[in-house]
């Protein structure tokens, strides 16, 4: 079955739709076989179980595509990447860095030295912030995955 909108979509956009389904088919498999084997018996109840769940491509592609449609797939920005990507800058962190800029540009436009002390008391306050946050970010990673070598 081939959606609507493949049809006048770009060959770039139709190759990010269909790993978009491989990813779905992917993780889709990987749930039926873990239902499969938490039930363990093969009594009725599994046998039900696979007829429900299916084993070929289309009806696989079936399903990925209403996945799609009803759940897309979201493209992060640069900037929730950048965030994403620093898990230590906390939300008041964030505002923090906001405030100091806002001093930042009181300072360039006013050229006022009460201005400039306050921007920079402000900022190495948040710089000391920033370091204790991410030393005690990157110990609590290494403490949680301590015995899981691949994380490491």
């Amino acid at each position: 079955m081939v959606d609507k909108n493949m049809r006048h979509t770009s060959r770039s956009a139709a190759r990010t739709r269909l790993t978009s389904y491989k990813s779905h088919r992917s993780g889709f498999s990987d749930s039926r076989e873990g239902l499969r084997t938490t039930s363990g018996t093969k009594n009725g109840a599994d046998r039900r179980l696979n007829t429900l769940l299916p084993t070929n491509g289309k009806t696989q592609l079936l399903i990925s595509s209403i996945i799609d449609r009803h759940v897309p797939i979201k493209q992060l920005s640069r900037k929730e990447l950048k965030v994403r990507s620093k898990p230590w800058i906390t939300p008041a962190i964030s505002k923090s860095i906001q405030i100091k800029s806002n001093q930042h540009k009181k300072y360039i436009k006013s050229k006022d030295t009460y201005y400039h002390i306050k921007f920079k008391l402000y900022r190495n306050q948040i710089n000391q912030l920033l370091k204790v946050s991410k030393k005690q970010c990157y110990n609590q990673y290494f403490h949680d995955n301590i015995t899981d070598g691949k994380k490491i």
